[in-house]
């Protein structure tokens, strides 16, 4: 029998990326200031509905790094037993057989993109910034919009490569070239929203947010018509469940994107232009983004009653989809044409 102990090995490895994560995030920000300061009613425009938002998103913070080390565990338990075995039924996939050495391989990648994803929202929810803006919760340089940015982009690539590496594995399992396609076309598209969310950043222009979560919006809409064309070749049941909610999770995203977020920022860029408001240039953006003492610290419910709603969704609900991805059912199995081919056999 093919032993798959190489890739077992490098999933083994994760337990190495929590851990520096974790260390980075409750750490990150004690050499760079020694006081972090906490919030006090004293504190002008004081909300304690700010502090109990921040307590919330530091708790998903290591509820989900917990999470990540259960995926981690099932991972390993998929990869190691041999299809059919009895853990099978016990909510695992076996991804260990001869012929799915590509499945285990792309269920690897799946889980180190997560970790990268997960530890980047963790870090994100503790040193809350509004990196355009200039707004801070804690006077520490890990809040800084240069660090948060950075952090960001290294976390949203890692969650564009899990998209596309869902796409290649739907059409690797289907055979459908244009899905294949597809799923080449994600991390490039959304290297360009990265580029575009840094002009923004450091220009504090609006226009690079605009084309930013449009391009998000577009992937996401790719993904969900791919998926779609896919779904009707399935009859197993994880499978068509899997790709249901995946489906309905990416319509929601896209209706979001295109009704609320992009119009807000639209809206924003409007009301910027018309109070002929002054943009950074690159050096001087940068510089504000490197220095705290540039940022606004806030704890006032008005300065972040809109980022409320979408980063509690994009460092909770966005991760554990992020999470589930990696451990979802085979998808190189439960398909029709799979079936005839066995109804043949045993014909």
């Amino acid at each position: 029998m093919q032993q798959l102990s190489t890739p077992t090995t490098s999933v083994q490895n994760g337990y190495h990326y929590i851990s520096a994560m974790t260390a980075i995030i409750f750490f990150g920000g004690s050499s760079s200031s020694s006081s972090a300061s906490a919030p006090s009613s004293s504190d002008e425009g004081y909300s304690p509905v700010v502090l109990i938002w921040w307590a919330f998103l530091s708790s998903i913070a290591i509820m989900n790094i917990f999470l990540l080390i259960v995926a981690n565990r099932t991972l390993n338990i998929n990869n190691s037993n041999p299809e059919g075995s009895k853990e099978k039924d016990e909510g695992h996939y076996s991804y260990n057989d001869a012929s799915s050495s590509w499945l285990v391989n792309i269920r690897n990648k799946q889980f180190n993109m997560s970790a990268l994803y997960v530890g980047g929202c963790a870090f994100r929810s503790i040193f809350i910034c509004h990196h355009t803006l200039r707004r801070a919760l804690l006077y520490s340089f890990a809040s800084t919009g240069f660090v948060g940015r950075s952090v960001a982009t290294v976390a949203e690539l890692g969650a564009a490569t899990q998209v596309s590496l869902l796409l290649q594995e739907v059409g690797i399992s289907t055979n459908d070239d244009l899905i294949s396609t597809i799923s080449k076309c994600i991390v490039p598209l959304l290297v360009m929203a990265e580029l575009f969310s840094w002009y923004a950043c450091v220009t504090t222009s609006y226009i690079g947010s605009i084309f930013e979560e449009s391009l998000w919006a577009f992937c996401a809409l790719l993904s969900m018509v791919s998926l779609f064309r896919a779904y009707p070749r399935y009859v197993g049941k994880d499978q068509r469940n899997f790709l249901q909610k995946t489906i309905i999770v990416n319509l929601l995203y896209f209706t979001y994107m295109v009704i609320i977020d992009v119009p807000q920022y639209i809206r924003g860029h409007i009301r910027n232009t018309n109070t002929g408001k002054e943009y950074y240039n690159i050096s001087d953006g940068l510089n504000t983004l490197l220095n705290i003492s540039q940022h606004k610290l806030s704890w006032s419910y008005e300065d972040w009653k809109f980022a409320m709603m979408w980063m509690t969704l994009y460092f909770s609900v966005a991760c554990w989809a992020s999470i589930g991805v990696v451990n979802g059912p085979r998808l190189d199995r439960g398909m029709m044409n799979m079936n005839k081919k066995m109804k043949m056999k045993c014909n």
